[in-house]
C-alpha cells in the first residue's frame, strides 16, 4: 500500500496499473498520511488531474524515447510538498495548453489543480528541463488549515451531508471523468456536464 487512506491508496494503485499497461516507468513515494488534511474529493481530484496530465504527456513520447513518471508527497508539521516529474517527447515544446481534442474537457484538469492550490494557499512551480526533455512540478501547501479554521469559515461538512462527494470519489474506478467534472463543479461553481 502507498498510504493509509483506502480511497487514495486504491486510486494510486489504479494509476500505477495504467502506467504499467502503457509501459511508463512509474516511481511513487508518498507519506502514509497522504494529504489527509484535504477533503477526500478534492485530494482525489487533485491527484487524478496531476497524474493524468503526466500520463498523457508520456503517451505522446515516441517509442524509442525515454518515458518517466516520478511522484512524491512529503509531509511534515509545517507543509506538504508534492513533486511530479515526467518525461516529454524530445520535439515537444512545453506550454500549459491542453492536447485534448475534446473541447468539452479543454483545461478542466488545470482549473481543478489551480482551484485546489489556491483554496489551500499553496504555491506551484513548474520547471521545464530542455536538456533532459522533462517537466518537474512542485506544489507546496502550508499545513495551517486546522479543522477549527475551516469550521469558522464554514468550509467543513459533516459526514452526513458529505456522503455525495465521498461517494463520487469512490466512483472513480468506474467513471474517471465523472470525478473531474464533479470536482470542477464543487470548486469553481461551474457546470461542465
Amino acid at each position: 500500500t502507498f498510504c493509509r487512506d483506502e480511497i487514495t491508496d486504491a486510486f494510486l494503485m489504479m494509476e500505477k496499473q495504467v502506467c504499467i499497461e502503457k509501459e511508463i516507468p512509474f516511481q511513487i513515494q508518498v507519506s502514509k498520511t497522504c494529504m489527509e488534511w484535504m477533503m477526500p474529493v478534492e485530494r482525489i481530484g487533485f491527484l487524478h488531474n496531476l497524474l493524468d496530465n503526466a500520463i498523457e504527456a508520456n503517451g505522446r513520447i515516441p517509442e524509442k524515447e525515454r518515458k518517466e513518471l516520478s511522484f512524491w508527497i512529503e509531509e511534515d508539521s509545517d507543509s506538504c510538498t508534492v513533486k511530479l516529474r515526467n518525461a516529454l517527447a524530445s520535439k515537444e515544446v512545453f506550454n500549459l495548453s491542453t492536447w485534448k481534442t475534446d473541447g468539452a474537457e479543454h483545461g478542466v484538469g488545470t482549473k481543478i489543480i489551480r482551484a485546489i492550490v489556491e483554496k489551500y494557499h499553496g504555491t506551484s512551480k513548474t520547471f521545464w528541463d530542455k536538456e533532459r526533455h522533462s517537466l518537474e512540478q512542485t506544489i507546496v501547501f502550508p499545513i495551517e488549515h486546522p479543522t477549527e479554521k475551516r469550521e469558522k469559515e464554514g468550509k467543513i461538512l459533516t459526514l452526513a451531508n458529505w456522503s455525495g462527494p465521498v461517494f463520487a470519489a469512490g466512483c472513480i474506478w468506474f467513471h474517471r471523468r465523472f470525478l473531474a467534472f464533479t470536482c470542477l463543479t464543487c470548486l469553481c461553481g461551474e457546470k461542465t456536464a
